[in-house]
C-alpha cells in the first residue's frame, strides 16, 4: 500500500533547441453542399473558410503546432505531424470559431498508429454539421488509424483537455488569433505517481492499490512569443468557484521563446505533500498586475491514465541486461497500441550506493514514431550493477504534451 506521496516539481523547461525532422500525414475532405438541419448557433459548416490544424505541443515544448489551411471550392487538403493528436478547428473568414471535427465522440485524430505509416492519407470524405458538431462521412478510427475501443475510451478522458487547448485561440484578448501575432499561451499538466515495485525477471511488478487515487499534479503555463520577462504573475480561477490556495512553484524565461510559470495547490500530509491539481474551468493569468490572459482548462481523469510497468531482466551475475515495458490502464487492461497515447518516453534508474539517490542509467528518449519493439524492450550496452538500486522512474509525455512521472521503488 502507498504510505505517502511527496510532491516533486518536475517539469520540462522551455527549450531553445530546433525540432527534429517532422513526418507529416495528409488529411483531406470536402464540405457538404446541403446544410439543412445545421441551424444551431450562429454558424453552419457552409460558413467555414479556413481550417486550423492543431497538433498540440511540439517535442521541445516550444509552442503549439498550428497550420492554417484554406477551404477552396468546398474542399481542403491539410497535413499534420505523425504521432500527434490532431484537431481540425473550422473558422469563418474572420477567424471566428465554428466547430471542431468529431468522430466517435473524439474531438481529435490520434495519429500514432497508422495503417501506412507516414504514407497514410486520411480522406474524411464529406463533412456535415449536426447539432453544432462537425462529423465526417468516413470515419478513420479503426480504418486508417489503428486503434481499439478501449484506447478510444481512454482518449475520451483527455479529449476535453485537448478541446480546451484548441479553443484557446485568443488568450490575450486582443481580438487577433494569438498565433497570427507570433504569440502563444498554452497549458500542460504534470502528474507524479508512486506506483509500486518494479518487476524482476519472472516476478511481476506490484501496483499499489492506492496509486491512482493518490496522484500529485500541477499546472504549467507557457507564454511564448514577443513577451518580456514578467515582474509578477498571478493565477486566479476557475471563474465559477475560484481557488484560494493557488501558489506559484517556479518561473523561467528564455529570451528566444518566452516565459514559463508553474502553479500548484499543495496539501500537507504526514511525511510529505501532495499536489491537488486543478478542476475544469476558465482561468486568468495576470502579468505585471495589468495584462490578463484568459484561457479554458480541462483536467484529465486520473482513473484513465496509462501506467507504464517496467520489468528488469538480469544475467547470471544479477546484473541488469535489459528492461521490458508493459502498458496498462488503471483497470489493468492492456493498451494494445500505446503509441496512440504516448508521445515519448524514457526510464531512469537511481541507486543509493553512496548513501543518497543518484542516477546510474537512463534510456535515451524513445519516440512513438519508432513504434514496434523500441517502445517495449531496451537492451543495455553493458551489464549494470543494480545491487543498490533504489527506484526506477518511467517518464513519458502523452500526445497532448502532458508529463507523467511514474516512480517504482
Amino acid at each position: 500500500m502507498l504510505k505517502y506521496i511527496v510532491f516533486i516539481g518536475l517539469i520540462l523547461s522551455i527549450s531553445c533547441k530546433k525540432p527534429d525532422e517532422v513526418k507529416n500525414v495528409i488529411i483531406k475532405g470536402k464540405i457538404a453542399t446541403n446544410v439543412l438541419g445545421q441551424e444551431k448557433g450562429l454558424y453552419t459548416i457552409a460558413d467555414a473558410k479556413k481550417i486550423l490544424v492543431f497538433s498540440g505541443l511540439n517535442e521541445q515544448q516550444n509552442g503549439l503546432v498550428y497550420n492554417l489551411v484554406d477551404i477552396n471550392e468546398g474542399a481542403f487538403s491539410a497535413s499534420s505531424e505523425m504521432g500527434k493528436a490532431t484537431a481540425l478547428v473550422f473558422l469563418d473568414g474572420a477567424h471566428k470559431y465554428i466547430g471542431t471535427l468529431c468522430t466517435q465522440g473524439l474531438n481529435m485524430l490520434p495519429l500514432g498508429n497508422l495503417v501506412d505509416g507516414e504514407n497514410t492519407v486520411i480522406d474524411l470524405a464529406t463533412l456535415t454539421m449536426i447539432d453544432g458538431i462537425i462529423v465526417p462521412s468516413h470515419d478513420p478510427l479503426g480504418n486508417e488509424i489503428i486503434i481499439t475501443q478501449d484506447e478510444i475510451n481512454s482518449l475520451k478522458e483527455i479529449d476535453g483537455y485537448f478541446e480546451s487547448l484548441s479553443k484557446n485561440l485568443d488568450v490575450d484578448n486582443d481580438g487577433i488569433l494569438d498565433f497570427l501575432s507570433n504569440k502563444q499561451t498554452f497549458i500542460r499538466s504534470n502528474y507524479h505517481i508512486y506506483a509500486g515495485h518494479w518487476g524482476v525477471n519472472s516476478t511481476p511488478a506490484i501496483i499499489n492499490d492506492s496509486a491512482i487515487n493518490s496522484i500529485s499534479s500541477d499546472m504549467c503555463i507557457y507564454c511564448n512569443g514577443y513577451y518580456t520577462e514578467p515582474d509578477s504573475l498571478l493565477l486566479t480561477g476557475p471563474v465559477d468557484s475560484p481557488y484560494t490556495d493557488i501558489t506559484m512553484r517556479n518561473t523561467s524565461f528564455c529570451a528566444a521563446v518566452g516565459f514559463e510559470a508553474g502553479f500548484q495547490r499543495i496539501l500537507n500530509i504526514p511525511n510529505g505533500q501532495i499536489g491537488l491539481g486543478f478542476k475544469k474551468g476558465i482561468y486568468t493569468l495576470t502579468m505585471n498586475g495589468s495584462t490578463n490572459f484568459t484561457f479554458s482548462f480541462s483536467n484529465i481523469n486520473a482513473n484513465n491514465l496509462m501506467i507504464v510497468i517496467p520489468t528488469l531482466h538480469t544475467n547470471n551475475e544479477g546484473k541488469l541486461v535489459s528492461i521490458s515495458l508493459e502498458y496498462r490502464l488503471s483497470d489493468y487492461s492492456i493498451v494494445s497500441h500505446p503509441e496512440n497515447i504516448l508521445d515519448k518516453l524514457t526510464v531512469q534508474l537511481s541507486d543509493t550506493a553512496n548513501g543518497q539517490a543518484q542516477q546510474i542509467y537512463m534510456i535515451p528518449w524513445i519516440s512513438n514514431k519508432e513504434g514496434g519493439p523500441g517502445i517495449y524492450t531496451h537492451t543495455l550496452p553493458n551489464p549494470l550493477d543494480i545491487s543498490a538500486l533504489h527506484h526506477v522512474e518511467v517518464n513519458y509525455s502523452d500526445i497532448l504534451g502532458n508529463g507523467y512521472w511514474i516512480n517504482w521503488k
